[in-house]
């Protein structure tokens, strides 16, 4: 199939098609409670019937009549008419009222149910339509939608939540002449936790708190990089950032969110510069892309990123627990469509404040300083991944990582053999606030061709950057490295322990640093020991070896909860009472499962490696 067709095919099956389950319903409550009250009527009709064929006071004209008239006006009808000739009908009918009102609440709930999401669907779709015209456009837009949406999504949740628990009795009932508690109690208790769970969600607070690893810069002792920051903000007619943030992350951003940094906030602008990438670009390269944030600035761009992040952080959260709500997940899959439009319109935008900042940086400094940039940063970006993948996948202990290091000494070699194409031309800069064109859509933009860039080009000799004019840079960039390669190691060291079955000593101290020996103690008297590779009960007669294990359950027995492993070649199983521990029953699944989950995982990985 073409790209663009998988696109659409794509987004009709994971949005559009789930959206109709918001229907499923209450159509279906609909065509059952309608079809309850006609069964009534004909079980009435027929009732009636046979006790008026049966009474002898009758003539047959006279019985021909009554019998018609209940044909014209059957006794639904009947209990919902106010007309007082038939009062005394309706008296004696009293004994199906409270059935008929069941009937007629489910169908007035999925009609609600209906309209509602329905004058949804036209009014979202309606605000997604004007959200593409601008950015304050794009915020009110997605404000009253979220707070519209959110409105009917409680009634869906409540409205469908009372269909499925009509639903759960009167099915049965009406079916199959019977019902079954258990099922009519464990939906409504679901329904309940959903509700109760989705209006939890819309008064809670969401924390939106924007953590940056890096070292605040002092620019007061770095004075030629604080001049030419404020000169280039003058030609934009802006401040100067309130915060310049010095990182190692392969990126250039600015926010006007508050930012968290080393435990501290900071309000105001801000502005992140990657100390690592400032090696690699020339003054004039560095000026470009400082240029081209500060157009972000200008352009009220972080100002709206700040107003419309909130309202981002509130639906995302919703949509959670939706998603987890069970019972909830039709109306998910509403928001979500919805959500997926609104990501359509932020991205165009997006696009267009990037088209916008690369286009006013480009005549500020120059085109070529621009392309010149991307190109490096894309580059730089490409071999930092592939040295951080590489080093990650690693099958072995990491001691001295030195990523910093392997990345400055390959990099001039990883140029000399770069495939233009697809490292770079086709590559996306990334970005924490916006959706960045490809490359080559950027040069377009600002004029340049994109057979300007070429080797020669990216490795032309930097004469000065101005990583050499930052106060303490180096001290900083190490400091930080050191920091991060902490964080890489523990992370690599967490993936290995569920590669290994351990049999060196290095080995094993890695699985038991994060599945160390457990012993847990009985209430009574005995213990259950369970380290990576076993588990040990003081009233087994030989240990289980996860090994042996060829299939567990989790099962009730006269009034108690077991653990049951069939074990290979033994046809007898062996059972672990989980209830006689001195922690709860989750506690010791929770473990189990922890360890036993890493042994599969370690299996899983021998079968693909």
């Amino acid at each position: 199939m073409k790209k663009d067709s998988f696109n659409k095919f794509s987004f009709l099956k994971t949005y559009i098609l789930p959206l109709f389950l918001i229907f499923l319903i209450p159509v279906f409550s609909l065509f059952f409670f309608k079809h309850a009250e006609k069964s009534y009527d004909k079980d009435i009709l027929r009732s009636i019937t046979k006790s008026i064929l049966s009474a002898k006071e009758l003539s047959s004209e006279e019985k021909d009549l009554q019998i018609e008239f209940y044909r014209k006006a059957p006794v639904s009808k009947i209990l919902e008419s106010t007309n007082p000739e038939l009062q005394q009908l309706r008296e004696h009918f009293s004994v199906y009222k409270n059935d008929y009102l069941q009937f007629k609440a489910c169908k007035i709930a999925a009609n609600v149910c209906l309209y509602s999401s329905i004058a949804a669907l036209f009014a979202v779709l309606a605000c997604v339509a004007f959200s593409f015209r601008s950015q304050n456009a794009q915020y009110y837009s997605l404000s009253i939608g979220w707070h519209f949406l959110k409105l009917v999504c409680v009634i869906q949740v409540i409205a469908q939540g009372l269909l499925a628990v009509g639903l759960s009795y009167w099915i049965t009932a009406i079916w199959f002449d019977s019902y079954v508690p258990k099922l009519i109690i464990i939906i409504a208790i679901l329904v309940l936790i959903a509700v109760g769970t989705l209006l939890k969600a819309i008064f809670e607070k969401v924390k939106n708190d924007f953590y940056i690893e890096g070292e605040i810069l002092d620019l007061e002792n770095s004075p030629e990089l604080n001049s030419r920051i404020t000169d280039i903000c003058k030609q934009f007619k802006i401040a100067k950032p309130d915060t310049v943030i010095g990182g190692i992350d392969d990126n250039f951003f600015v926010t006007e969110q508050p930012v968290i940094v080393n435990g501290k906030t900071y309000f105001g602008k801000s502005l992140y510069v990657s100390l690592s990438l400032l090696k690699v670009l020339s003054k004039e390269e560095a000026d470009a892309v400082i240029a081209h944030e500060m157009a972000h600035f200008s352009g009220n761009d972080t100002l709206f990123s700040k107003k419309i992040s909130p309202v981002m952080a509130k639906y995302q959260r919703y949509l959670e627990v939706l998603y987890e709500g069970g019972i909830t997940l039709p109306v998910f899959y509403y928001m979500l469509f919805f959500w997926s439009l609104y990501t359509i319109s932020l991205s165009k935008l997006s696009r267009e404040r990037e088209f916008r900042a690369d286009a006013l940086a480009a005549e500020i400094i120059s085109p070529h300083a621009i392309a010149s940039s991307l190109a490096k940063i894309s580059a730089y970006t490409h071999y930092r991944f592939k040295i951080e993948d590489d080093l990650f996948n690693k099958n072995d202990k990491t001691e001295n990582l030195n990523i910093s290091l392997k990345v400055v000494n390959g990099f001039p070699s990883f140029l000399e053999n770069i495939k233009l194409k697809e490292e770079i031309l086709d590559s996306v800069t990334p970005h924490p606030f916006d959706s960045h064109p490809s490359f080559d859509e950027r040069l377009e933009n600002v004029g340049i061709e994109a057979s300007y860039i070429n080797k020669d080009i990216l490795l032309s000799p930097v004469s000065e950057t101005w990583y050499s004019h930052i106060h303490e840079a180096e001290s900083l960039e190490s400091k930080m490295w050191e920091s991060y390669e902490s964080g890489f190691r523990e992370a690599h060291d967490h993936l290995l322990s569920y590669k290994l079955q351990p049999n060196e000593p290095w080995e094993i101290e890695i699985v038991e640093k994060f599945f160390p020996e457990q012993v847990i103690e009985g209430k009574k008297s005995g213990k259950l020991t369970i380290d990576y590779e076993k588990l040990a009960f003081t009233g087994w007669e030989n240990d289980v070896y996860f090994k042996e294990i060829e299939n567990c359950n989790f099962e009730e027995h006269i009034g108690a909860h077991r653990l049951a492993f069939k074990l290979k070649g033994i046809r007898k199983k062996v059972y672990l009472k989980t209830g006689k521990f001195k922690i709860s029953e989750n506690e010791i699944l929770e473990i189990f499962n922890a360890y036993y989950s890493r042994y599969l995982s370690y299996l899983e990985y021998q079968k693909e490696s």
